[in-house]
Formats: structure tokens, sequence, C-alpha cells
């Protein structure tokens, strides 16, 4: 459920931070028109944001300490606690960042009536923010009874399988760990999933030397048996945690308490203290996530296939497949990409038609490719500090180059590699790059264009050099962009 405290004034005022530049047209008659613009005001860095943070946590811990002397009858250290606290909400008065509001009215004539700009702070601190995976797991739907694997469908097994680990199992495993200031802190249920950024390492030393002999990861092997039960990822959600400091209804109810206080009426100053305490913003929600759950069950189903149980490794393909089709139809798959859904599809009815080649290693790509767009999804989810940053074409812009270079390390480390198709997709990652670039020009700290320009050169190296890009020039490359995004 979300809940939202927040007045329709402060929703506005949000909004116009979030968005950035726009313009709104009033609808209607043209008797008068109206034109909105915003832009950046005071813009901060992370680490102005994270010190803002961590103030904003001891105002709170002032305003809690000021109202336990008074309650031990000692006013003035109370006064003590709250000039400490009105220190630190002067610091983010003056900290905070701010965007300009342009508002002009043109009559009927088209001559310009009215014009205003305002300097809008933003009205709430981010203290902590925490953004956690969250996956439900129930009972495969009415599997037969797995049988041992035959040997002939063991041999055609080209690779091992990430295992589910079992404290996965659990639904809504984890807590919430905290993030200060809301930097993305994305958590698996209990588990450490196998990310899309795991070291390129080789398969099995069985499998055959042509047989996708490297791979971007490398599970435990598999299980000699299938367990007796199988699990399904019904659903996953990311599950959304904010922590506000209200910063204007913070600063009335102290300036009443510090009234109170003066006139000797100590209870009364107690009541403002407890309303400022209660009036830190709370915010929760759960949000879709069928990519995540498509990942699990894709793990789940090469672990199955692994072991020989096709019958379940089906079963945890289909219910990918399904989660691939919800994620195409909530946008959270590029729009018009059809590729995931077209290799779950066409690996399906090849495992159903007994074709048995390389499957398994197209299974672990297909992973990957989820796991890439998951990565894609989460990056777009805005929270905490992101929400006010003024940084959002630039942002963008620095995760679609990351999509397709994941991709060209995922197609680089098929056997043997599609050349053309990683090329081709370093290439999209430079359009990207490029709009990166143009974006950081107008970036008011101008901090970003330094680091662009240098993920750009080791780019333009692999895309002129002769030989196909390797892994590790590919995980260099991405870990640079993982880095550019976390600051933006």
């Amino acid at each position: 459920m979300l809940h939202f405290h927040r007045t329709p004034l402060a929703l506005a005022l949000l909004t116009a931070l979030t968005l950035g530049q726009q313009v709104a047209w009033a609808e209607g008659n043209a008797q008068l028109r109206e034109e909105v613009t915003t832009q950046p005001g005071r813009v901060i860095t992370p680490a102005d944001e994270q010190v803002l943070s961590n103030s904003a946590s001891r105002v709170l811990h002032h305003l809690a300490k000021a109202r336990e002397q008074l309650r031990r009858n000692d006013a003035d250290a109370a006064k003590q606690e709250l000039a400490q606290a009105q220190t630190l909400l002067d610091l983010l008065h003056d900290n905070l960042p701010t965007t300009l509001v342009k508002t002009q009215v043109w009559g009927q004539d088209g001559q310009l009536k009215y014009s205003s700009t305002e300097e809008v702070p933003a009205a709430e601190v981010p203290i902590v923010a925490t953004l956690d995976e969250r996956a439900d797991f129930g009972l495969a739907k009415a599997l037969p009874p797995a049988t041992a694997a035959d040997p002939a469908q063991q041999a055609h097994i080209d690779a091992p399988a990430p295992e589910l680990p079992p404290a996965q199992r659990n639904a809504l495993a984890t807590p919430p760990s905290a993030t200060p200031g809301g930097g993305a802190n994305v958590q698996s249920a209990g588990a450490e999933v196998q990310s899309a950024d795991a070291d390129v390492q080789p398969t099995t030393p069985n499998a055959p030397d042509n047989a996708d002999a490297v791979a971007l990861d490398k599970g435990p092997e598999p299980e000699a048996k299938s367990v007796p039960v199988a699990l399904e990822a019904a659903d996953a959600a990311l599950y959304y945690q904010e922590l506000d400091l209200p910063l204007n209804l913070t600063q009335r109810f102290v300036t009443a308490a510090k009234a109170a206080l003066d006139q000797g009426q100590n209870d009364q100053a107690i009541d403002q203290l407890s309303g400022a305490l209660d009036a830190v913003h709370m915010v929760s929600a759960y949000l879709p996530a069928p990519l995540l759950a498509a990942r699990i069950n894709l793990e789940q189903a090469q672990r199955e296939y692994a072991a020989g149980d096709l019958t379940r490794a089906k079963a945890n393909l289909d219910q990918a497949i399904e989660q691939i089709q919800l994620a195409n139809a909530h946008g959270a798959v590029p729009a018009a990409d059809d590729a995931l859904l077209n290799q779950a599809q066409a690996l399906r009815a090849r495992i159903e038609g007994g074709d048995s080649a390389s499957v398994g290693a197209e299974l672990r790509s297909l992973w990957h490719r989820v796991a890439t767009e998951a990565e894609r999804a989460v990056a777009y989810t805005q929270f905490g500090w992101a929400k006010l940053r003024h940084h959002d074409p630039l942002h963008q812009a620095l995760i679609e180059a990351r999509r397709y270079v994941s991709l060209a390390r995922i197609d680089e480390s098929a056997k043997p590699a599609a050349a053309a198709k990683v090329h081709e997709e370093l290439n999209q990652a430079k359009v990207w790059l490029d709009k990166a670039a143009t974006a950081a020009v107008d970036d008011p700290h101008g901090a970003e264009s330094a680091t662009l320009e240098s993920i750009r050169a080791r780019l333009n190296g692999l895309l002129q050099a002769n030989d196909q890009p390797d892994p590790q020039s590919l995980g260099q490359l991405k870990q640079q962009l993982n880095e550019a995004i976390a600051r933006t």
C-alpha cells in the first residue's frame, strides 16, 4: 500500500522538482495563454546530499532530546537542544536544491500580461530511503514426480547453472536495509543472486570445447538429483521505503515550541515537539517487478535443466515467459523490443521438441538478458535524493549506454561470438554516450564531463580495434558506467 502524508501544495512542488524542464499550457477557449517552465536553481552534489540527510536526522535527535529534558523539567537543557536543532534547520534551508519556476501569461492580443520567476526549494529532506527486491515463492503447480535423469538426456548438458540458494525460497525473506539519503540499495530476497556483472569464468571442465566455453557467470555444480518439490517465483516487486523530514512543517513546530518555552509553558512545548517528531513522512510502496520474477524462474529453470528434470525446467520457463510478457505490457522493456520474449518462446519450443543442442548455454544467455533489463528498470526507479536531481537526460543516456554494453558482453561470451552483433551494440552504446556528453555540458557542476570523456575514449578504442572486444575490457567499461549512474 502506498502511504502519502503530503499536502496538495507539497505534491505540486515535488512534481515541479522532479520533472525538470517542462511546459504546461492552459487548456480551453484561448482567451489567455499561460506557460510555466522549470529549470534547475541551486544544485548540490551527492556528497552534499549525504551531509544534508545526516543533518536532517540530527534535527530529530535534538528534538527528541529536548522533549526528554522537558519531561525532566530541565527547560535550560531543552533550550540548548532546540538551539542546536534550529542551527541545522537553517543549514538545510540554505543548502537544499531549488527549482526556478517561471510563469508567463499572454492576453488574447498576444501581449505578455504577466511574468514571474520564483525559486522554489525542496519541501522535504530525504533521511533514509531503501529499494529492496521481494519475491513470492510458491510450489510448482501439479507437476509429476521427478525421475532420475536419463544418461542420454544428461549427455547434452553443456554448462552448470546457478544454484538457487535455500534462503531465497522464503517469501519476503529479508527486511530492507537502510541507505542514508536514498542511494539505491537493491537487495535480493534473502539470497545472493548472480549479478549481470558477474566475472567471466570458464564453464565446467567436462563440457565440450566448443560448447559455450566462456560465460558471464559460473554457478555451482548442479545437484546430482532433483529436489522433491519445485519452487516458482509467482510474483516479485521492488519494496520502496522512504523517510523524509518536512522542512517547513518542522520549522513551524520548533518555532512554536521555543515560544511556549519562553512563556514557561513546558507542557505546550512538549506537545509541539511531539508534533514535530510525529510529522516525519514515511512513504512505502510495492512496485511491480516482473523481470525480477522472470530472472529468478530462469535461475530455477537452469538448475532443473542441468539436473535433467525437463518437466520442471519447462514449468519454470513457462512462468518466466508469462512474466516477460507482463514486463513488455508494463513498459519495463524498451518499446518494440521483443527479443527477450522471442528468445524465451523459441527456447521453450526447442525443449518441447527434443532439440537439446546448447539449450543450457541459451538458458544462461536468456537469464543474463533478463537480468540486464531488470537492472535497467531498477535504475529508472527514482527515490530519495534522486527524485530531486536535475540530471534526467544525463542519467537516462548513461542507463541506456550501460544496457547496450551489457548486451555486448553477453553476445561476446557466446561461442562462436556474434561479432557483428557486438559491434552493433557497442555502436548503440556510443550513440547514447554522445547524448550523455551533450547533457553533461548543461550539468551545473560539469563534474561528469571529464569522466564521460574517459568512458567514450575507452569505447572508441574497443570499436576501432581489429580484434573482438575482450570480456575484461567490456567489464571495465560497464563498471565505469555503473559509477557514473550512481553519481547522477
